[in-house]
């Protein structure tokens, strides 16, 4: 009899060898499957990871240009073109700015 028939027949149940060690087959089983579940739980967080670092490598490329904007913007002749563009009324300083020094009384009479 051919060993397909047995195992479709359920033959092969009844076979004292494999009923004496039918705890050995299911412990195999059952790590077969922990290592089947091991390796796709692995396979996805592996793709989660590379989306995730594809991610962060787009954000930096935004903030490198957003630093470069930022930069263009803070330039004196930006600021001095965004003043008048919106007609702020502030002009460009002709002398450098004097420094104030309040004195108290008691500074100004040597105490």
């Amino acid at each position: 009899m051919s060993v397909v028939k047995k195992i479709l027949d359920g033959r092969f149940l009844k076979n004292k060898y494999l009923r004496k060690n039918i705890h050995y087959l299911f412990l195999i089983f059952v790590i077969i499957m922990v290592f089947v579940l091991t390796e796709s739980v692995g396979a996805m967080r592996i793709a989660k990871i590379q989306k995730i670092t594809k991610e962060i490598n787009t954000l930096k490329e935004e903030s490198v240009f957003i630093q470069s904007k930022l930069m263009d913007i803070s330039l004196i002749n930006e600021v001095d073109k965004q003043v008048k563009e919106r007609k702020i009324g502030l002009n460009k300083l002709s002398k450098p700015p004097k420094v104030l020094i309040i004195r108290t009384e008691n500074e100004a009479n040597g105490h």
